[in-house]
């Protein structure tokens, strides 16, 4: 609760784009938690519809902060940013992940496995993110276009994402310290968040 508290505050306080996705993830995040950690009003849902509505909720924020990172460099628009972020086979994961989970006979390691299996994909977008952003770059300075691989990503906004990526994170390793179970939910969280930071770094990096 924490987190959608977190993740709200920057919602409402920031005009900047790039934060409010940042803020739908982290909500996304935050609500994914609270179902693995049996909060009721989700688990009285059918596991597989709860599947489907928080992949659709991870995925729809995630998805609009992949394009505007990518269009944060200079001369990209909306649309050749969807394509070199490579938000379609990103979006074909997502559908994989939730075939999956829903053919499941089992729901008992469900909430776990559908965070697992975002974190995965999360991780393996990295690297996609990256190559997409070095190859429109390249592309860029073929063309003349002046500026090409400098980031419009200011040095606030970088930190303040670091700050609300960082802060629900620490919250959620305070509070597993004092409750002392399973910490698998926080290597979770560690790497998404971490997948996360990571599209930030690449998209300020100057290829």
């Amino acid at each position: 609760m924490a987190g959608i508290a977190f993740g709200s505050f920057w919602l409402c306080v920031s005009a900047d784009s790039v934060l409010r996705a940042l803020s739908g993830v982290v909500v996304a995040m935050a609500t994914l938690n609270a179902y693995i950690e049996g909060w009721e009003p989700l688990r009285r849902i059918r596991p597989e519809y709860a599947v489907l509505v928080l992949i659709i909720l991870f995925l729809l924020p995630y998805a609009f902060l992949s394009i505007r990172l990518m269009e944060l460099q200079e001369g990209m628009c909306f649309r050749p940013a969807v394509w070199s972020s490579y938000l379609p086979i990103v979006c074909l994961l997502f559908l994989g992940l939730g075939m999956a989970l829903g053919s499941q006979r089992t729901t008992d390691n469900l909430p776990k496995m559908l965070f697992v299996g975002i974190a995965l994909i999360c991780v393996l977008h990295v690297p996609m993110f990256a190559y997409g952003k070095g190859d429109v770059v390249k592309t860029m300075r073929n063309a003349s276009v002046r500026n090409a691989g400098i980031s419009r990503l200011s040095p606030d906004i970088f930190r303040r994402a670091v700050l609300s990526l960082a802060a629900p994170l620490l919250v959620v390793l305070v509070l597993q310290s004092a409750i002392g179970k399973d910490w698998t939910l926080l290597g979770t969280d560690a790497v998404t968040t971490a997948a996360i930071l990571s599209l930030f770094l690449a998209a300020r990096s100057t290829v």
